[in-house]
């Protein structure tokens, strides 16, 4: 808490915003953990595709909104066949993979 007080304290109220999202984002991923630590019996990989197609949901509307409401043309989602195929292998290999192994860790090793 002392460091956080110290962040806080150092910055103007120009970069309050960002701060608050960042102490926002760690407050809630600690949840997820504990969320997940609590789902030791179900299966890992189910659970890593349900909050990962969970948050694509969630987002998808989001990024469509501001794609139609964008009037600036380089700010257009456009995505190439390449493009996208490349952003789905890294989906899969940089963010789905980890987390299956991070919900796979909460399931067996324990806390003490």
């Amino acid at each position: 808490m002392t460091g956080v007080f110290i962040i806080f304290s150092g910055e103007d109220a120009s970069g309050l915003p960002g701060l608050i999202c960042a102490l926002a984002s760690g407050l809630f991923y600690g949840l997820l953990t504990l969320m997940i630590r609590r789902m030791k019996d179900c299966n890992s990989a189910a659970v890593s595709v349900v909050n990962n197609l969970g948050s694509a949901l969630v987002i998808l509307p989001i990024v469509l909104y501001l794609n139609a409401t964008s009037a600036d043309p380089g700010m257009k989602l456009a995505v190439s066949g390449r493009s996208l195929m490349l952003l789905v292998l890294l989906g899969v290999v940089q963010f789905g993979l980890p987390y299956y192994l991070f919900t796979l860790g909460l399931a067996r090793v324990p806390a003490y």
